[in-house]
């Protein structure tokens, strides 16, 4: 998973990432959050490692129209409890 790719990239060590994994769970976040959000991980560092580990490309949500985006689609709560955005309907 990520966290054994962030290890693998030396980006941090073993002990880190064990120990921030449980911060992460404590914090009830997901660990890519976690670490962005308390700035320990540079979030493009962390997309790339990502993408590697999960074989996914990176999309910058920032590059499209925001007025695009699908409204009404998808609850907003569900939006922020998933990370998820809907692109398109």
């Amino acid at each position: 998973g990520l966290a054994r790719r962030l290890v693998v990239d030396q980006l941090l060590d073993e002990t880190q990432v064990s120990k921030l994994l449980e911060k992460a769970k404590a914090s009830k976040l997901p660990f890519a959050i976690y670490l962005v959000e308390n700035k320990l991980i540079d979030p493009k560092i962390l997309a790339n490692a990502a993408s590697q580990s999960f074989g996914s490309p990176i999309m910058d949500a920032h590059a499209f129209d925001r007025d695009m985006f699908p409204k009404d689609l998808v609850k907003p709560e569900l939006i922020k409890r998933h990370y998820v955005l809907p692109i398109y309907r």
